[in-house]
């Protein structure tokens, strides 16, 4: 299974980019053979994204938990919403 793998470098978090198929949170829909990403916080799933891209969800969920961890989700998952085209924003 893939974990999170980061290390800071001059003050920057560097995150792996190694994608596995089981990545925690990134799950296959077998009827569409697409993607969906989720993430629980404060007791409560939040569905993050949904492609026939795995490797871009999986980049979606790792950063969800960045924001996670820095108190931001909220504000990022708002951000996410409100963009149409459904690309990554940069926060």
């Amino acid at each position: 299974m893939g974990r999170l793998k980061t290390r800071i470098e001059n003050g920057v978090t560097i995150i792996s980019t190694n994608f596995k198929k089981n990545h925690p949170g990134v799950y296959e829909i077998n009827s569409t053979k697409k993607y969906r990403a989720s993430i629980r916080y404060n007791e409560k799933n939040y569905h993050i994204g949904y492609s026939d891209d795995h490797e871009e969800l999986v980049l979606i969920r790792r950063e969800a938990e960045i924001h996670i961890r820095n108190g931001s989700f909220l504000q990022w998952l708002e951000l996410r919403k409100g963009n149409k085209n459904g690309k990554r924003n940069q926060i």
